[in-house]
């Protein structure tokens, strides 16, 4: 059983991927952790990278 969920959100030049230290040790901890890309920012294989390809 977790002890809930938290969401990380990261700034600019960067992705969820920013966070995958923190979510380790947190998940260890039994919390959930989300850490989306937003749009325009992340990987290239994310859905926002193929987004911005089309504009």
């Amino acid at each position: 059983m977790t002890k809930g969920d938290i969401l990380l959100l990261h700034g600019a030049f960067v992705g969820g991927w920013v966070f995958e230290k923190m979510r380790g040790e947190l998940n260890r901890r039994d919390w959930k952790t989300h850490a989306p890309d937003l749009p325009f920012h992340g990987s290239a294989t994310s859905p926002s990278a193929s987004r911005r390809k089309t504009l």
